[in-house]
């Protein structure tokens, strides 16, 4: 649990820009098909 947690936060620490990209697109495509 932890490793994969802190593996996430470096990467997205890393990229900033793919952070916000990645999670946003992923979140409105699964509301918009719910």
């Amino acid at each position: 649990r932890t490793p994969g947690w802190i593996a996430q936060w470096i990467e997205q620490k890393e990229q900033e820009s793919l952070k916000i990209v990645r999670p946003r697109q992923l979140y409105l495509g699964e509301t918009s098909k719910v």
